[in-house]
């Protein structure tokens, strides 16, 4: 073999050994209980990607027992048959405590661990050791005399240990007892937090698994936490011990985001209890941490919808189901349906299927199942809507590229009675208003991107012919506030009964929108219009929401038929140097500015429309050939195609050249 080659494969060789190999982080307590030495020990040391040892946290002074418990120990009970010792905790709350909580952590990124805020695989066997049906001497139940019972584990950054609002991924299991962050129905079972990133806790984050809580219960987590993204799936099994491990009960969610932002890469499993009567006991095994490939926008849905055909009232909402109410994650959408507003307000919201009484189809013989919302508004001001979020991640689960253009379509019906409107329905504060917004809200505000509305009355931010019809609003992409002089009022009327087809469409790219709404008869369509929002990316929630003016108001809609699809990417319009769709003015001043240059062949952002790598009058024909200006340009007297718009051409480079 030749001299120069085999050192060449030396070289490479020696050069794949300077490469550190990645291994699983492992945490199987099979060193026991030795804080010095050990790397799977507790405490233990820093090593094998770990970079610390376990560290523990309290906010009072419980008394806690820690330990490894080896195959050799009295009381020796391993959580599944073969796993071997076991991290076991029992913290026993001190007289007089009250709201005390524990936890222990330990931070997974040390060296040839996995780096922070990269995807990684996470999984470990859990079991309950306290009884949860047990009582106090006052026949309280231990484990549901109060909200702060509970269990729980996350992820969190470095040096907290205690859920907070710094986690990122994050599994409760509540006792019995109301909890504000708890929704009825999930007491006792585990419940997956799927957040906005803001840090906040509401009931409406929490995914329920049905999965139960039992004493006892031995259970297996799994987790796909991609850091990069600030998302992460689960899957949560229930091991029954009593029938040989056998006979499980699963749940999984996919697609959720984190509670908090900035995430460490602390793992960390905690309990709370509510006052001294309380003991919470758990134990862990077989914690394995693997790192995951990054993921990359591989979107390979076109179009998604939310007919309504799965089901689910307010009484008993669907929430196994993607096309239910509340529904759940996935095929498209990014969270399951929320609902909410001012405390004042009170609302009634469901599927009403053919089956039901008062069955009243949106488009009879067309339409199907619909939502059906009432909202009683019982103070001024007050506001209520419904709330989804389309806005995915793969490979969370499939969704349209937002970064793309798209529109959304939807169907909605005033169900709001004629004596209501007349009498009700009279001030600005009175409105429906359906947009796009940047975070969980359940009502329009100034992060919408786009918006459009229907008020009772004039204001200080409507028209007097406002009043009445479905209102456009073109935003300056700045938070602003609402300004009457930026509503685009359709002609299209709003009426108790009335049934809308609406279909918005949205460009990303340029942070525009354009709205179209039909009453079946008449058919309004607007021009290009601003976002709102000074964001550069869609919102992603699509919340559909009413107002009032005062405590008598009842505002009623029916929704149905809402049908996001992906565009095709537009060909390029020759002469477009800005990719905005239109050829005008803003075009003809570049190709002023580099008039008489040699450009990168073929760069169209620099004039260059027919390839040959210079700025001349060929491209020049070229984008009076093709001038097309925005239509409200269009109405302000921008130049028609032909000689007028050479001319505009000419006077740019010649202004360009005296500048110069």
């Amino acid at each position: 073999m030749n001299t120069r080659i085999v050192c060449l494969l030396a070289l490479c060789g020696i050069a794949l050994l300077a490469v550190p190999v990645q291994a699983d982080v492992v945490a199987n307590f099979t060193d026991g209980n030795d804080d010095v030495i050990y790397v799977d020990a507790f405490h233990g040391v820093a090593g094998d990607g770990w970079a610390n040892a376990w560290v523990e946290n309290t906010n009072l002074s419980p008394t806690l027992t820690t330990q490894v418990v080896l195959p050799t120990d009295p009381g020796f009970n391993e959580l599944t048959p073969g796993s071997g010792a076991y991290l076991s905790t029992l913290m026993t709350p001190a007289t007089g405590e009250l709201d005390i909580r524990y936890g222990l952590g330990r931070d997974h990124g040390g060296e040839g661990g996995i780096a922070l805020g990269t995807p990684y695989h996470i999984e470990f066997t859990y079991r309950i050791d306290e009884d949860l049906t047990a009582t106090d001497g006052l026949g309280f139940p231990i484990f549901g005399n109060d909200q702060a019972d509970r269990y729980q584990m996350a992820n969190g950054a470095e040096g907290n240990q205690l859920p907070a609002s710094k986690s990122g991924w994050q599994i409760l299991g509540y006792s019995s007892s109301e909890s504000p962050n708890c929704p009825e129905g999930l007491q006792m079972e585990w419940s997956f937090v799927n957040g906005i990133g803001d840090g906040t806790l509401t009931p409406e984050m929490a995914v329920n698994t049905d999965v139960a809580m039992v004493g006892g219960g031995v259970y297996h987590f799994s987790l796909d936490v991609h850091a990069d993204l600030s998302r992460w799936n689960c899957t949560v099994n229930y091991l029954n011990p009593q029938a040989g491990y056998t006979g499980a009960t699963m749940a999984t969610q996919t697609g959720m985001g984190f509670r908090g932002v900035p995430v460490g890469s602390y793992v960390f499993f905690s309990s709370r209890a509510s006052d001294e009567y309380d003991a919470r006991a758990f134990s862990v095994d077989n914690i394995n941490i693997s790192s995951l490939p990054f993921s990359g926008p591989t979107n390979d849905l076109t179009s998604f919808a939310a007919h309504f055909d799965g089901g689910g009232t307010d009484v008993a909402p669907v929430t196994n189901v993607v096309d239910a109410y509340t529904g759940m994650a996935g095929a498209g959408w990014r969270s399951p349906w929320y609902s909410g507003g001012t405390s004042s307000a009170v609302s009634t919201i469901g599927v009403v299927t053919p089956t039901d009484p008062g069955f009243n189809e949106i488009k009879p013989g067309e339409s199907g199942s619909y939502l059906s919302v009432q909202t009683d508004h019982n103070a001024s001001a007050s506001y209520v809507g419904v709330v989804r979020n389309y806005k995915t991640y793969t490979p969370y689960d499939s969704g349209i590229d937002w970064s793309k253009d798209h529109s959304i379509q939807f169907t909605i019906r005033i169900d709001e009675s004629v004596e209501s409107m007349a009498n009700l329905f009279t001030t600005q504060d009175d409105r429906y208003q359906v947009g796009d917004i940047g975070h969980l809200a359940y009502n329009v505000d100034n992060s919408a991107r786009w918006m459009v509305s229907c008020y009772g009355g004039e204001g200080s931010f409507t028209n007097a012919e406002d009043v009445g019809v479905w209102v456009f609003y073109d935003g300056q992409h700045d938070n602003g506030t609402l300004d009457a002089a930026l509503n685009v009022e359709s002609t299209v009327a709003i009426v108790a009964g009335g049934v809308y087809d609406f279909t918005i469409t949205i460009d990303p790219d340029t942070q525009t929108y354009v709205g179209s709404v039909t009453d079946g008869t008449n058919t309004y369509t607007t021009g290009p219009l601003g976002w709102r929002s000074a964001s550069t990316e869609i919102g992603g929630y699509l919340v559909f929401s009413t107002r009032s003016s005062d405590d008598q108001d009842v505002r009623t809609f029916s929704l149905d038929e809402i049908i996001i699809t992906q565009l095709p990417d537009s060909p390029p319009v020759p002469g477009d140097t800005n990719h905005d769709g239109y050829v005008d003015e803003t075009d003809a001043a570049v190709l002023a500015g580099n008039w008489g240059a040699s450009v990168t062949q073929g760069d169209v952002t620099a004039g260059d429309f027919n390839d040959d790598g210079l700025v001349n009058a060929a491209d020049a024909a070229i984008l009076a050939a093709n001038w097309n200006p925005a239509p409200l340009a269009e109405a302000a007297g921008v130049p028609e195609p032909g000689s007028l718009v050479l001319l505009a051409i000419g006077l740019a480079i010649f202004a360009a050249r005296r500048i110069r």
